[in-house]
């Protein structure tokens, strides 16, 4: 299991493009409607929105939500 800190680095090395129609076929659980994909290595990630997917050599997932917290200015 990939940890937080794992996954942010993944998602910072990852150089990503749009879907394809074939993305979209081997894919078809995205959400959103302009996912990315990325290879990095044996590992394929998906940026769904704020999930991120990270498919192995052997076809197993796992699934990060990221929670990203707006901050407002003060002043």
């Amino acid at each position: 299991m990939l940890t937080t800190a794992e996954i942010l680095k993944l998602v910072a090395k990852t150089e990503f493009r749009p879907f394809t129609k074939n993305d979209f076929m081997s894919f078809g659980g995205v959400e959103t409607r302009n996912p990315l994909i990325g290879e990095i290595g044996d590992l394929v990630v998906i940026l769904d929105g704020d999930l991120v997917c990270v498919v192995n050599e052997n076809c197993e997932e796992q699934h990060f939500r990221l929670k990203i917290a707006e901050v407002g200015l003060v002043g």
